[in-house]
């Protein structure tokens, strides 16, 4: 397979982008009670991580940045297509947006195990849509009806997972888990040992 350097660069940016937005925002919640504001807020001019640094979490956020995450790289495959229309993997991003990109309003609050966990699920749920797919199409060419049925199934119940995992992170569990967090913030007693800021 031909390598396509606009492609591979976007492509790599991407996951790795994201991956450093998460690290970004865990550093910065485990020492949110040690660096002054101003030093949260030159750190966050760093990009997505910006409401990451902040001690105060905001639901509207995490269903932004998971939606962005999410559409972000749909828009990426377009642009990539209309330079390069022969492009076999422009649909890489689109399925690593799909994949990670709910999950990212669930790194935002801090939830690193069920967004890992919201992420594993729909990489699962891609499989057996593609392999329902492709069972199907065989299928159909070997006349097979009941393989057409049962690779129909596995393609609609795939799809339907990513669907709905796909809306439950972004719209459900994201902001749920930002409110938990933001209640247990704001029940927090003082600490005794920490001075109070100016």
């Amino acid at each position: 397979m031909q390598l396509n350097p606009v492609f591979d660069t976007l492509f790599l940016f991407y996951p790795g982008f994201g991956s450093w937005v998460c690290i970004q925002a865990n550093a910065m919640n485990v020492m949110s009670d040690f660096l002054p504001g101003s030093v949260h807020w030159q750190l966050g001019l760093a990009g997505l991580g910006f409401a990451a640094v902040l001690p105060q979490k905001s639901v509207k956020s995490a269903v932004l940045y998971s939606v962005i995450a999410t559409v972000l790289p749909i828009v990426v495959s377009i642009l990539i297509l209309s330079i390069y229309p022969n492009s076999a993997r422009a649909g890489l991003p689109v399925l690593a947006g799909l994949v990670f990109g709910p999950s990212v309003g669930l790194w935002y609050a801090g939830a690193n195990s069920r967004a890992w966990r919201g992420a594993g699920i729909r990489l699962a749920a891609f499989f057996v849509l593609i392999a329902g797919a492709a069972y199907s199409v065989g299928s159909i060419f070997d006349g097979n009806t009941a393989g057409i049925n049962i690779g129909n199934t596995g393609f609609i119940i795939g799809g339907g997972v990513m669907i709905g995992s796909t809306v439950w992170d972004t719209f459900v569990a994201g902001p749920r888990t930002v409110s938990a967090v933001r209640a247990r913030t704001e029940n927090k007693p003082p600490d005794a040992n920490k001075p109070d800021s100016l």
